[in-house]
């Protein structure tokens, strides 16, 4: 928790920049390791405990099937929170992936804003032989050139 705490104290204090960013981006993945990998450690001492708990739950709500689950969980423990890190750790890495994601398409999105101003923009759908996107013909661009309202300039 305390390099979340230093990850926001930082954001708040220095000005926004690429080494800010990288920084904080650090910060936040040692604590989310730190978290992880704690509660991958600790999830045996918790196990039965919390495997009482939801064993009775299950054993209210769905009979027989939640009494089996409660005897496995108190049976074997520690077989209990090998599968609960697994999944745990399979979820936290789900989970980063698509935070990750989200995170860069959101950035491109802004980043394809600030560069393009225009509202509307006139591209070619032929291709190259190489099969790079062809070039738009220069008489498309000498007619959209002297439309009304448009900058452009033929090249």
């Amino acid at each position: 928790m305390a390099w979340y705490a230093v990850a926001a104290a930082i954001r708040a204090s220095e000005p926004p920049g690429p080494d800010r960013t990288f920084v904080i981006a650090l910060m936040v993945l040692f604590g989310s390791l730190m978290a992880v990998t704690g509660l991958a450690v600790l999830t045996p001492f918790f196990v039965r405990p919390l495997g009482g708990l939801v064993g009775r739950v299950g054993t209210l709500v769905s009979g027989e099937t939640g009494r089996l689950a409660h005897a496995t969980v108190t049976r074997s423990p520690r077989r209990v929170a090998a599968a609960a890190s697994s999944l745990t750790l399979g979820v936290a890495l789900v989970a980063s992936v698509a935070l990750v994601t989200i995170s860069v398409n959101g950035r491109f999105r802004e980043a394809g804003r600030e560069v393009m101003v225009a509202e509307h923009a006139i591209t070619s759908t032929a291709r190259t032989a190489e099969g790079a996107p062809a070039p738009v013909a220069r008489d498309v661009v000498t007619k959209v050139a002297g439309a009304p309202g448009c900058p452009g300039r033929p090249s």
